[in-house]
């Protein structure tokens, strides 16, 4: 299964603006849209019923799953790096 992504304003401006050294993470957050669950092995936390907060080479992903409607999502709320 392969979820869709969703990013908020906020999490794609960090993102894009940051780049290259935010590329990394977006690696990742497309890795983890080819997993079965869409739930991280490690680093993550969930916070609310389909909701999670990952941690991700030193940044903070807080993330929605959706699975209503004809194909997963998931809704990039934010991304942060860590200090």
């Amino acid at each position: 299964m392969i979820w869709a992504i969703d990013y908020s304003a906020e999490a794609r401006n960090y993102l894009y603006d940051s780049y290259p050294y935010t590329e990394p993470v977006l690696i990742e957050i497309e890795r983890l849209r080819l997993t079965k669950d869409a739930v991280p092995a490690e680093g993550c936390t969930q916070i609310e019923p389909q909701v999670y907060m990952w941690d991700v080479l030193h940044h903070m992903v807080l993330f929605e799953k959706v699975t209503t409607g004809e194909q997963p999502k998931l809704k990039i709320l934010t991304v942060k790096p860590l200090e």
